[in-house]
């Protein structure tokens, strides 16, 4: 779980007056513009989605050798995935699932390493109907994350056997967001999550095997667009950090395949 708060701010701060905001306009939406975001779903009314996904980023981050020492790194991820959402009324179910590998390369330390990740991704959304205004509508998540990094070092070995360091991060969290229609066609969606969990590291390197509490911070923004009644396209752009921890942010993009079962 790599990550730092730096492109998204002026997102954050958008949000914060559009939420303000709401309680002064009116509060009344245009229910032909909300309810086509292919995530949610009309009142009293059932719906279920699911999407091939791909996330691609780039970074510059910083890796630690045993005694502690800095060096700087540049990474590549791509990791394909999928989604899944289910909807009643004001509430939404967004489950997603990502598979994938990435580089790291170390020129000061003359190594290299590759990483096989995972990543499972579940939040309870509510809209929050009492501050909608015509081309806004807020809510609120709930979630959980669980992220497992396994790097495999090119050329260094422990007695012999190559280094393999697995770092998992997990824990629940709590966010805020907003959704943007724009027309029956399209719109936008962002937020900001929060999660409080650990951070664990299994290594052939004693020093490496270390275990700690952890603030993760995701802040995503996305458009959506609507081919057909069913078919949608989305595409996103997200940065992420570990608050506390410097030269953890990573920024990437991602674009979405779905079908929407109304």
């Amino acid at each position: 779980m790599n990550t730092k708060f730096t492109k998204f701010a002026l997102a954050v701060s958008i949000f914060a007056t559009l939420s303000t905001g709401a309680f002064a306009q009116s509060r009344v939406i245009e229910d032909s513009l909300v309810y086509d975001d292919p995530t949610v779903a009309k009142p009293g009314q059932w719906i279920f989605g699911a999407s091939a996904d791909y996330y691609n980023y780039s970074a510059q981050g910083s890796a630690y050798d045993s005694s502690n020492r800095s060096y700087p790194t540049t990474q590549h991820f791509s990791q394909p995935g999928a989604s899944l959402w289910l909807g009643y009324g004001d509430f939404s179910l967004l489950a997603s699932y990502k598979n994938g590998s990435g580089s790291t390369n170390v020129p000061a330390a003359n190594t290299n390493w590759k990483t096989n990740n995972t990543e499972t991704e579940v939040n309870l959304r509510w809209l929050i109907k009492p501050l909608q205004m015509k081309y806004f509508v807020p809510y609120v998540l709930a979630g959980y994350i669980r992220a497992v990094d396994k790097d495999t070092l090119s050329n260094v070995y422990i007695n012999g056997v190559q280094e393999v360091n697995t770092t998992t991060g997990k824990g629940p969290g709590l966010g805020a967001g907003g959704i943007i229609p724009i027309t029956e066609k399209y719109g936008f969606r962002a937020d900001y999550r929060q999660y409080a969990g650990t951070s664990s590291t299994s290594s052939p390197v004693a020093a490496f095997n270390t275990s700690s509490n952890i603030q993760f911070v995701r802040i995503t923004g996305t458009a959506y667009y609507n081919v057909t009644e069913n078919v949608n396209v989305q595409l996103g752009l997200r940065t992420q950090y570990v608050q506390s921890r410097p030269n953890t942010t990573t920024t990437g993009g991602y674009l979405s395949l779905g079908y929407t079962f109304h």
